[in-house]
């Protein structure tokens, strides 16, 4: 083999190793949640954890502002006829 044959497998040994290096699946997976928030998601264990600004990274989920005001989402007048209609079923009595 001469010496240009020895350089390019060299070469093309280095550029596979840095690929290989860089492109290797890490311990997190990154997404964006609807709500613009940061999380990962461990590939080993399932457990997610999302980022706070002020706190890091934190495994509780993110409470949105429109989750806590009462009148954010107002009462479907639909869903309060359908909950007085609805009967409940009695329940089975066992026989004596």
């Amino acid at each position: 083999m001469d010496r240009f044959t020895k350089l390019l497998l060299a070469a093309a040994l280095a550029v596979a190793i840095v690929a290989l290096i860089a492109f290797w699946p890490g311990k997190y997976q990154y997404y964006n949640t609807h709500d613009g928030v940061l999380m990962r998601v461990n590939r080993y264990t399932g457990a997610t954890e999302y980022y706070m600004i002020t706190q890091g990274w934190q495994t509780s989920k993110p409470v949105r502002i429109s989750d806590t005001l009462e009148d954010a989402t107002p009462e479907n007048p639909f869903d309060k006829a359908n909950r007085e209609t609805q009967k409940a079923s009695p329940s089975p009595t066992p026989g004596k």
